[in-house]
């Protein structure tokens, strides 16, 4: 993953911020505040601003002075409070920038201050009003403001204070502070470069104008001495050696300003990128409910425009979000407006080549043809507005209608082959298994044409039926299934007739036929109350019914898988994968189509079926659900996998009884993490089944695999004396020395290569359930009564205490921080951060959040990642400097509902993250080229000039995948 990720902000973009808000928001204004401060923001805020004995007012006068944007947090009770008006008030005299924050409606009778009239609110909540609003959506939405104009902002504040201070002098007319030369030139040029939406405050435009008048009367003055100078050809003489130093001090001064010029458009060019890349990614979360693909494209161009947290998380949602979607086949870069009909017939396989043919509505009308194992367009030939075509099953011919006729084209050479006229085209065009038999409909009539032989279409007309708009043969042509209005009335029914007989053998009124398996020969018939399978082959016969709740069944549309497991399903707006044999849903609510689906097609292996929406859009989606950034799974028998647990206590540092090993995950291929898994489930025969993890050392040749794992993969160290320390041991994160506790609970940090004690404490009154070395130096324990210890070395001892402020909850689990003055305490339903100096708690990042006790953790301490998972296999990510989860879950296979969370370890570069439960392990690939690669394998496509004019704005167009 490396550093490229997180492109945080450096002292130059800091912002000072002043939040304004009521005691009873303390807690969403401790988050804002940790949340600003990792976005590199200095937060004034009077609870840590004011000291006790000062003026408050004067205080808070002084802190709205010193910011670049005050934030109010909009609440019942802020908006009710005499301090929060009073600096609203404050704010507005200076000229401050104000951003409201709401996190609910104002309860009725409430009113926001008058002065917040006109100045537009981030919601930070889930309001109904704004779609797409939520609490991560509105941090970044103000992120994004605090950003905008920061360079005039942060210079702004700073000529406020020079205004200031001048003022507390008594505004004298020739203050020194006053402004003079090239610094009230910048000045003057500041205030010609007001933003629209910002105003110069008073106070700093008078400041310039009596700079301004000092500076005229400087200029008098220097005139006047210059006529004096000039009468004396010496002191001329002289004066002009003194101006032409002075011009070589300008010409090196102008060489600075340019490179501070150059400096600061670079610097003002990746802010704007960074607003823009957040901006972007929050749009593309808001798509991902309606248009995965559009969504996954943004998230690309906010990656590009910027490698932020904000965009990764999007990319990364979009990908887990429907693990079901193979890819999109876009038939045009430009979508149509409308369909054509209904194109409940219009998809077509074709085995042989593997190609697959679709309608598209753009232009006038054509068939595309599609390679499935690329996802590309391959051919198209022109139909005429035809709202239904069918290609062959050997893949050499297409059929469709035009406006007076139904036409049968070569596809090699688009020449017509037979053509049959028609008065009123409408309905289905189905070929027939041996490629050489058309079937079609138009008004009640039914037609079966053997094209070949040069007869004339055979037709029979249905009497209960006075419009057909679905039609299905049976596998040997004499059964046809046919679905219209009945006779005298809207409504439905579904007929199936013996064509060789020329009689109706079955009726269903108010029904719709909506799949029909031709391989198998079972037919799938809705009606109000669900859906019923046929048997057509012999005599037709009643499979099953699969009770559905939808609004209008009559806008139903499926398909049977021909391995007669699966039935997929578009109705009431949904899409969903059920077991055609239980009806049990496998995945309901299937994202990823955008507008009606009307035809639904399985391929021949069942593996996947392919859906048309009513806007050309098709989408080729997987029977299995699949994750897709799992790019390696090695499963267990039984639960034999708990070995590899040892693996993951510590930063891929681990302790085994007796043994000491380090794990490294950098550039792991698939056979290592196959030798790996065996090695530590003891199912290698070379490796020893009594202690599966207990790598040996070089010393124990007998014990030495054949071929054992690289040093980068796993370094084995030596041999810890098991009579003396437990097996609760840690590996500092440098791998220089590792911690014990020994048999009379004292606490050791030895050597990592020689075993020899550094640092001891004295014997202490507790046991311990977890520790972690975070530096060679210190130590982090959690105590058998739940209680954190923290033990620094002082030489050769080692001081140990509870720690002053102790998590509201049971701890569980250390987890080593990024930083080495911070640690994560993992606990039941909670994530606490540490001040490891100040032995504070800092937040608790997962409050309220439902997670459970994680069973295990680990940190990418390159972007500075959580992976957690609540004893579940499904991993979490989140991203503790923006206080929202990371993204969605990662869910390995499993088994059973059984299965529980065994480790959790990144590589180094933090691009890899190797998941461990009990039915086994998962190898999960989070690199950036990874995550677009995958993105644009579903989209399949790049921004339209529209969306990119939308989105992008004035941005040089390209192509995004």
């Amino acid at each position: 993953m490396g550093g490229e990720y997180i492109a945080m902000p450096d002292q130059a973009d800091q912002l000072v911020i002043f939040v304004s808000y009521s005691r009873a928001q303390v807690h969403f204004a401790d988050e804002l505040e940790l949340y600003l401060t990792a976005q590199n923001h200095r937060v004034l805020i009077d609870r840590h601003g004011i000291s006790k004995g000062e003026n408050f007012q004067e205080r808070l006068g002084e802190m709205i002075l010193d910011c670049d944007t005050v934030v109010f947090i909009l609440s019942d009770e802020s908006a009710a409070s005499e301090v929060c008006a009073w600096e609203i008030e404050e704010a507005l005299r200076l000229s401050k920038r104000i951003l409201v924050i709401t996190l609910k409606d104002l309860s009725p009778g409430v009113s926001p201050p008058e002065k917040l009239a006109g100045i537009d609110w981030i919601h930070c909540w889930n309001n109904p009003a704004v779609p797409g609003s939520s609490q991560t959506k509105g941090l970044i939405e103000l992120d994004t403001a605090l950003r905008t104009d920061v360079q005039w902002l942060r210079q702004c504040t700073e000529y406020q204070r020079q205004a200031a201070n001048w003022a507390r002098r008594g505004k004298k007319p020739e203050s020194a502070i006053l402004l003079r030369d090239d610094l009230l030139a910048e000045a003057l040029e500041f205030a010609k470069s007001t933003p629209a939406n910002e105003d110069l405050p008073d106070e700093v435009a008078e400041y310039f104008a009596k700079s301004s008048e000092y500076q005229a009367t400087l200029n008098s003055s220097a005139v006047t001495r210059a006529k004096a100078v000039r009468r004396t050809g010496l002191i001329g003489a002289a004066v002009s050696a003194v101006f032409f130093v002075v011009a070589m001090g300008f010409g090196y001064i102008a060489l600075q300003e340019r490179d501070t010029a150059i400096s600061e458009r670079n610097e003002a060019t990746r802010q704007s990128n960074l607003s823009f890349s957040r901006a972007l990614s929050a749009q593309a979360a808001t798509e991902q409910n309606g248009d995965l693909d559009l969504s996954l494209l943004l998230s690309i161009e906010a990656f590009a425009a910027a490698p932020t947290a904000e965009a990764r998380s999007a990319l990364l949602s979009g990908l887990t979000r429907v693990p079901h979607v193979d890819r999109y086949l876009r038939p045009s870069q430009e979508i149509g407006s409308g369909a054509i009909g209904d194109k409940f017939c219009s998809l077509s396989y074709q085995d042989e080549r593997r190609t697959f043919g679709a309608p598209s509505i753009r232009g006038d009308g054509f068939l595309d043809q599609f390679d499935l194992q690329s996802g590309q367009r391959i051919a198209t030939l022109p139909i005429e507005g035809s709202h239904t075509v069918a290609v062959s099953p050997d893949g050499a011919r297409a059929a469709y209608y035009t406006a007076t006729s139904v036409r049968i084209v070569n596809l090699s050479n688009s020449q017509i082959i037979a053509e049959s006229p028609l008065d009123a085209p409408y309905g289905c065009v189905l070929f027939g298994t041996g490629s050489d038999t058309l079937y079609f409909s138009n008004n009640a009539e039914v037609y079966v044409w053997n094209f070949t032989t040069g007869a004339a279409p055979d037709a029979f007309t249905i009497p209960r039926l006075r419009a057909i708009h679905r039609l299905s043969p049976s596998a040997d042509g004499r059964r046809i299934l046919a679905a219209g209005y009945a006779v005298g009335g809207n409504q439905k029914a579904t007929v199936w007739v013996d064509f060789e007989a020329r009689e109706i053998e079955g009726e269903i009124l108010d029904s719709q036929l909506i799949a029909h398996d031709r391989g198998r020969d079972i037919a799938a018939i809705a009606n109000p109350t669900g859906i019923y399978t046929f048997d057509l082959a012999g005599e037709l016969t009643f499979i099953d019914h699969i009770p559905i709740s939808w609004s209008n069944f009559e806008y139903g549309v499926a398909a049977l898988a021909p391995t007669g497991d699966h039935i997929a399903i578009w109705h009431d707006d949904r899409l969903s994968l059920r077991d055609l044999k239980t009806g049990a849903v496998i995945a309901d609510n299937m994202a990823g189509y955008s507008g009606m689906v009307e035809a639904i097609l399985f391929e021949p292996d069942g593996a996947h079926f392919i859906t048309m929406g009513r806007d050309d859009l098709l989408t080729r989606w997987r029977s299995q659900p699949q994750q897709r950034l799992l790019t390696r799974f090695i499963g267990a028998d039984d639960n034999s996998l708990q070995a590899i647990a040892p693996l993951f206590e510590g930063p891929l540092g681990t302790a085994e009884t007796g043994w000491l090993a380090d794990g490294n995950l950098e550039a792991l291929d698939p056979e290592l993490l196959d030798v790996l898994a065996q090695i530590l489930t003891g199912t290698r025969p070379d490796a020893a089944p009594t202690q599966p993890a207990a790598l040996a050392t070089a010393t124990d040749s007998a014990a030495v695999p054949d071929t054992p794992l690289p040093r980068d993969v796993l370094d084995v160290f030596t041999r810890i004396d098991p009579a003396r320390y437990q097996t609760l041991t840690a590996l500092a994160p440098d791998r220089t020395a590792f911690a014990a506790i020994s048999k009379d609970n004292q606490v050791h940090i030895l050597d990592a290569r020689t075993t020899e004690v550094r640092a001891a404490s004295g014997t202490l009154g507790v046991g311990f359930a977890d520790i972690a070395l975070l530096s060679p130096t210190r130590l982090l324990a959690i105590t058998e009564q739940n209680a954190v210890w923290q033990c620094d070395a002082d030489g050769s001892t080692l001081a140990c205490r509870a720690f002053a402020q102790q998590p509201p909850r049971k701890s569980l689990q250390i987890l080593p921080a990024a930083s080495p003055a911070q640690a994560y305490i993992l606990g039941h339903e909670e994530i606490s951060l540490l001040d490891l100096e100040r032995e504070t708690l800092i937040t608790n990042l997962a409050r309220g959040s439902g997670l459970g006790a994680p069973a295990s953790a680990s940190l990418d301490e390159v972007a500075d990642i959580l992976a957690f998972t609540s004893g579940a296999p499904c991993v979490s990510l989140y991203d503790p400097k923006l206080i929202f989860p990371f993204a969605s879950q990662l869910c390995p296979p499993v088994r059973d509902g059984f299965s529980v969370s065994i480790g959790l370890a990144f590589n180094p570069a933090g691009d890899t993250l190797l998941s461990g439960h009990s039915d086994g392990l998962a190898l999960w690939d989070l690199s950036p080229d990874t995550l677009i690669q995958q993105a644009c394998a579903i989209a399949n496509r790049g921004l339209t000039e529209t969306e990119w004019q939308r989105y992008m704005g004035d941005r040089p167009l390209r192509q995004t995948c």
